[in-house]
């Protein structure tokens, strides 16, 4: 208020808005102002007011809807004059507009790989989506994130750790965990059906990570499962079933482990479409030994003739006719690459293959081979071959 002459009995009033709510306490300036029961009018009183100007604020809540608002309903002042009229001033409403809040970004996510970083999908350079780093079991509930291999015929724990990468608070999350024995051309939800358990994580905040443990008998007999993580709830679901390079909620993990230096694995291969389709079998190591061999061997011998018929043929291997089989071995850099080409699935085919190795080291350097399938150019599944340590026997030294 700028007075020009002298005022008295100066009496400035304003009744907030509708949309406006007062926050108690905020007061700026002097004198405080009186409020109303309601707390929607405030009023300030001075005895006079010279050449001089008085301010005063006051903080406010605006509804969340967004539009523009006025800030008050009346603001005005009542004075007598320097004549000793009485005199009034109504003051102009401002407005202020209320924006719609930033859009959150919910997003959960189970990794594929180590270098997932949420976007999908997530295997643009051919990473190994069938290879999670947050799916891994342990013999006991110990809650340690080392993996072991499960054994079979007893109670094994899978454990999924689940992650935040958006901006939102997340709850309910109900994590969903399926087994089913290993071949590349798992479906869903065929193969995966019904679900070993389910966990739901009460609430997660952006960047924050949790992990869950749900218990698996594993069958009696030895043999290699996959396991697949779905992730649920309300504000994310998920959107591309069955794929999990293609949706951050979907992750799984194959691995099939080998225990002795000179042996086999039977990974299943085959066409879960319809209509009669060309596949491809790509077997590559970054630790193959280099004196090391292997052979992949068709264990139906009537798809091994049918592929020769189709024209098949192989890169970084060998036919071996007599023995429905392809040899491969080291490159001498500790590397093998193998494929398989023009595999000639029929609608809805199943077939396997043995993988068979020798010499594949120890320690550090042991064959881990991955296996992966393609079905007309677009990978389909895979799995990872891997060779345990072999024993190692120490002395014992009596005193």
């Amino acid at each position: 208020v700028v007075a020009g002459s002298p005022a008295t009995n100066v009496v400035v009033t304003d009744q907030l808005g509708p949309d406006v709510t007062l926050v108690p306490n905020s007061f700026t300036g002097s004198p405080p102002p009186e409020v109303s029961p309601d707390g929607r009018t405030l009023t300030w009183r001075l005895p006079r007011l010279g050449l001089e100007t008085r301010k005063w604020s006051y903080r406010v809540t605006m509804t969340q809807t967004p539009g523009v608002y006025p800030t008050n309903s009346f603001a005005g002042a009542e004075y007598i004059d320097s004549t000793g009229q009485p005199a009034t001033l109504i003051f102009p409403q401002p407005q202020v507009e209320v924006l719609a809040p930033a859009a959150k970004n919910p997003q959960l996510m189970c990794r594929d790989h180590d270098h997932d970083s949420g976007t999908t999908p997530s295997n643009t350079m051919g990473e190994s989506w069938w290879n999670s780093p947050d799916i891994w079991l342990r013999h006991q509930q110990d809650g340690s994130a080392f993996h072991e291999n499960p054994v079979s015929g007893q109670t094994n724990y899978v454990y999924v750790r689940v992650r935040n990468i958006g901006d939102a608070v997340l709850e309910n999350i109900v994590v969903h965990v399926y087994a089913a024995p290993i071949a590349l051309n798992l479906s869903w939800p065929a193969s995966w059906t019904p679900q070993i358990g389910s966990q739901t994580i009460p609430s997660l905040a952006p960047g924050a990570m949790a992990q869950v443990s749900i218990p698996w008998v594993a069958p009696t007999q030895a043999g290699r499962y996959g396991f697949l993580t779905r992730i649920e709830t309300a504000n994310d679901p998920i959107h591309v079933e069955g794929y999990p390079a293609f949706d951050n909620n979907i992750c799984q993990k194959n691995v099939d482990l080998v225990e002795s230096t000179s042996t086999g694995s039977g990974v299943g291969i085959g066409n879960v479409g319809m209509g009669p389709v060309n596949g491809t079998i790509s077997i590559n190591s970054p630790t193959f030994p280099a004196n090391g061999t292997g052979k992949v061997t068709f264990n139906d011998p009537g798809l091994f003739r049918r592929w020769q018929d189709n024209g098949g043929f192989v890169r970084g291997g060998q036919v071996l006719p007599d023995q429905n089989a392809v040899s491969f071995q080291g490159n001498g850099s500790g590397q093998v690459s193998l494929d398989i080409h023009r595999l000639p699935f029929q609608s809805e085919e199943s077939s396997s293959l043995s993988v068979q190795f020798e010499n594949p080291g120890t320690g550090p350097s042991r064959v881990s081979l991955n296996v992966q399938q393609s079905l007309d150019g677009q990978i389909v599944g895979g799995a990872v071959v891997r060779a345990a340590s072999a024993l190692t026997y120490l002395p014992i030294v009596l005193h």
